[in-house]
């Protein structure tokens, strides 16, 4: 095998660990954006609403939120230096 065909296939096997990656953290991106609008329940009353949990919550969905847009360029780079 030469080297040009090995280091094709590194980066297939990266560009397969990339898109399980972007998968996961988009499936977390949902879960964490369906959990703030259960604490922030349009119906409730202001005073019932949850307001320091949804902080929490939406803290972790801005840090998932930005790996994910890191992971989707790192993956455009990979499927670009593929073609």
């Amino acid at each position: 095998m030469s080297q040009l065909e090995q280091e094709r296939l590194q980066a297939k096997g990266r560009l397969l660990e990339k898109r399980n990656e972007v998968r996961h953290l988009k499936l977390k991106c949902e879960g964490l954006r369906d959990t703030v609008r259960l604490y922030m329940d349009p119906l409730a009353r202001i005073e019932e609403l949850e307001i320091e949990l949804a902080a929490e919550v939406m803290s972790e969905f801005l840090a998932t939120f930005l790996e994910l847009k890191e992971a989707l360029d790192h993956l455009k780079n990979i499927e670009r230096a593929l073609r």
